[in-house]
């Protein structure tokens, strides 16, 4: 109960474009029907679509799982990630891009990254009795990034470093109690603590300049909550409530010159409830409406602003909360698979993090915003070909402040994507997928335009053995589609910059399952 024990053993390769190369490999043991281990492996090596860009990355993990009686078993996992990247690359100009949208856009600069993450993972869980169920997960993580740039502002020599630690602790125990068919309670608690450090260091020798600060951010969580889900008839109904209580450090210490230059305590407490009813029409549909109301506490290091060059303040950032309006159906119809839903938001003080160019960037509140719209996916099944729609409608709006009827930015009205899949035969078939994404506004102020609407294209051929082995080749951005995976807008300069997203690239390898 509670785990499975079956393992999963395969090998994957795939060449790409890019010099892209990627390996996975899986294989697990079962040494009796209690005690089970598995292990994982994936590996990149690759250069960027950018120029003079290159990553390797190794993941790992080993997972032991022991089912200690009928009634308990205890899973535990330790996962390794290891990441080198190289090559400086900076939005482009439109000139630049023009040019080449290939280019880095970073002459004379230089770049180089290391990333290690190490985490641990502990899962319990205890059948006390029929009705009453404990399971409680408990976890580490701590991630080291490292950076080293070359960045020329007058001279060749000048370079910053940062070394950036993040540990996060984890501990999640939860009761559930079944107390009829279909029906249960269920009680929980989490604690949550996240610290982070971030060391920075500058040298520009021209000017005879360089420095250490160190930044510290840390959010202590804890939070309890209460969910009851209750059967009768056709009809299932749903109530839950969360209370979380965040407590905050910020602080800077300039290391070169002995002094703290800022430091800041908060704290923030927040009351999350659901109510929910679905009815189970039918043996394939179903119909619910649902009303949350929730909030999202800002992370610790979103309580900073970058105000120019080296001036970081404290900001007086609060969460954002929402009450969301939902409704839905979900069957078949005509012999398609049909979900539906309908939804209406409403946000006080949402997060937004506003970037000023390159130097400035300002989290903050906006006072009140709206959305509504709609959510549909369908599929349907026509012989040897398969169809899956989905399309999503978002009116979404900054409804009071200074500016107020303005779109909320980033945030498109439409998206839509159409997959379809031809079975050849049993073994060879061909996936098709077209992605669109509507064009947003970069600010609240809905200045400086629009960032243009894409359409992309991806296809994939699957040739599967009866051994187990499956070959595959693909191609993504088929049809050669100009896009940026960002754009930047400089209010001061009223100038744009973009980072270009890959050309048409190509993809073939296999995996084999045993």
């Amino acid at each position: 109960k509670g785990t499975s024990m079956d393992p999963n053993n395969y090998v994957k390769y795939e060449r790409g474009s890019y010099s892209r190369n990627k390996v996975a490999a899986s294989a697990g043991h079962r040494f009796n029907e209690d005690f089970m281990i598995q292990t994982t492996y994936s590996g990149v090596d690759q250069n960027g679509y950018r120029d003079g860009t290159e990553l390797e990355s190794d993941y790992y993990d080993i997972t032991g799982k022991y089912r200690i009686s009928p009634r308990q078993n205890i899973s535990v996992k330790y996962a390794r990630y290891e990441e080198e990247s190289s090559g400086a690359t900076n939005h482009l100009t439109r000139d630049e891009l023009n040019e080449d949208r290939n280019q880095s856009g970073a002459e004379g600069e230089e770049f180089e990254g290391e990333v290690t993450r190490d985490e641990v993972l502990l899962g319990y869980n205890f059948d006390i009795s029929e009705r009453l169920k404990l399971t409680t997960d408990i976890s580490y993580q701590r991630t080291e990034n490292d950076t080293y740039q070359v960045k020329p502002y007058v001279s060749p020599e000048d370079n910053e470093s940062t070394v950036f630690t993040d540990e996060k602790l984890a501990f999640k125990p939860k009761l559930k109690y079944l107390y009829g068919e279909g029906s249960s309670v269920v009680v929980g608690y989490d604690y949550i603590q996240s610290k982070n450090v971030r060391d920075y260091t500058y040298e520009y020798p021209a000017w005879k300049m360089k420095g250490t600060s160190r930044y510290k951010f840390e959010k202590d969580i804890h939070a309890g909550f209460i969910l009851n889900t209750y059967k009768t008839g056709k009809f299932e109904f749903t109530q839950g409530y969360r209370y979380e209580y965040a407590d905050y450090d910020t602080k800077k210490d300039n290391i070169s010159k002995g002094i703290q230059e800022y430091s800041g305590s908060r704290d923030m407490s927040n009351h999350a409830y659901e109510l929910a009813m679905n009815y189970l029409y039918s043996d394939t549909g179903n119909t619910y409406v649902r009303w949350e109301q929730g909030f999202t506490s800002p992370a610790a290091n979103q309580l900073i602003d970058k105000h120019g060059t080296g001036d970081y303040r404290v900001n007086d950032l609060d969460s954002e909360t929402y009450n969301t309006y939902e409704a839905g159906i979900r069957d078949y119809i005509l012999g398609s698979y049909v979900s539906l839903t309908a939804f209406y938001t409403v946000k006080d003080d949402e997060i937004f993090n506003d970037m000023d160019g390159t130097s400035e960037w300002y989290y903050r509140n906006i006072d009140e915003t709206e959305r509504k719209g709609v959510e549909i996916s369908a599929e349907q099944y026509f012989g040897k070909l398969t169809l899956r729609e989905a399309y999503t409608y978002i009116d979404a709006k900054i409804t009071s402040g200074e500016n107020d009827g303005n779109y909320i930015p980033e945030v498109a009205k439409h998206s839509a994507s159409l997959t379809a899949k031809y079975d050849f035969t049993h073994r060879l078939n061909t996936i098709w997928t077209v992605t669109y994404k509507d064009k947003y506004y970069l600010n609240e102020e809905n200045e400086g335009g629009e960032v243009n609407d894409y359409i992309v294209t991806d296809m994939v051929v699957n040739y599967t053995l009866d051994n187990g082995l499956r070959l595959f080749a693909g191609i993504n951005n088929v049809f050669d589609t100009s896009y940026y995976n960002s754009v930047e807008y400089d209010s001061k300069t009223g100038d744009h910059t973009y980072d270009p997203a890959a050309e048409r690239n190509y993809s073939a390898g296999f995996k084999y399952n045993f």
